[in-house]
């Protein structure tokens, strides 16, 4: 077993930066600060427009994306927003809720996009739990963030974590057959909200990327689907298998009418009762929006 702990120097000292520095030249500052205070060299500072990210470098699909192109998932995040304000389903100055949060973009995004007043972000990785502090930190967000080092799940407890040491984004309580893991508490989304003194009224869209755990989830957060709070998530039937993949989308139907594939060029809205049979695409999942 693997354990690790977040560098609590290194954020406030980027809370530091943050508050006296422009944008490009906390960017500057924060790649020494986190290789002198973390110990480490694999950690790199990204500009990435309207905001910067601290990525580690050996992390070949998130932080490899970044350090190529500036972004991980933003156009499939700011396509389902614009999805759900044309369908007058998204209002702003309510709470986000970005589970499997990672490093931390969409928790970026949904602050910069300035339609949620502030994020809850749940991540069981301590890993990536340490650059999301960090990214918060450095990007001026502290105020509006709180941080659950947890996985999300049908009931609290704690749950073993598998650690995929090339793809950070991998990590899963699924993949048993990954090498290293670390045990993480679990909680229900709705146990966190009250935790936070919210309602499932006060939250306006819940991003859920947790490597074949949606179900479960999903299975946490009744009062936020009898909102029907709208919903981004990996659909992974391939993982979830056929019963299970027929009982999910039945939950889905009880609480939803619509949904729309975010890979889909035209991205068409179709009733919910279809999501069953959307064919699946070779590696087996695809991302949803659900309202």
């Amino acid at each position: 077993m693997t354990r690790f702990s977040y560098p609590r120097r290194l954020v406030r000292s980027l809370r530091r930066v943050a508050a006296r520095h422009s944008l490009s030249r906390a960017i500057q500052l924060a790649l020494p600060l986190a290789r002198h205070l973390r110990g480490g060299q694999s950690w790199v500072a990204t500009g990435c427009g309207d905001h910067a990210l601290i990525v580690d470098a050996t992390d070949i699909y998130i932080g490899g994306s970044i350090m190529t192109s500036g972004s991980y998932g933003r156009r499939e995040f700011d396509r389902a927003i614009e999805l759900l304000r044309r369908n007058d389903r998204l209002h702003g100055q309510l709470a986000f809720l970005d589970v499997g949060a990672n490093i931390g973009t969409h928790t970026v995004y949904a602050l910069r996009s300035g339609l949620f007043t502030r994020v809850i972000a749940i991540e069981p990785a301590p890993r990536n739990v340490a650059l999301l502090r960090a990214n918060v930190a450095l990007n001026g967000m502290t105020g509006r963030v709180a941080v659950q080092e947890a996985a999300a799940g049908t009931s609290g407890g704690t749950a073993r974590l598998y650690l995929d040491e090339i793809n950070h984004g991998g990590h899963s309580l699924e993949r048993r057959d990954l090498l290293h893991s670390v045990d993480v508490p679990v909680v229900r989304l709705d146990d966190v909200l009250a935790h936070e003194a919210l309602g499932a009224g006060d939250v306006g869209l819940v991003w859920i990327d947790a490597e074949g755990s949606e179900i479960d989830c999903v299975g946490g957060m009744p009062r936020m689907l009898d909102a029907s709070v709208p919903l981004v998530l990996e659909f992974n039937a391939a993982k979830y298998g056929q019963a299970k993949t027929t009982e999910f989308c039945g939950q889905l139907a009880s609480h939803y009418s619509s949904f729309a594939v975010l890979s889909d060029e035209q991205l068409t809205v179709r009733p919910i009762v279809e999501l069953g049979g959307v064919p699946l695409p070779a590696h087996g999942f695809f991302d949803i929006v659900v309202f």
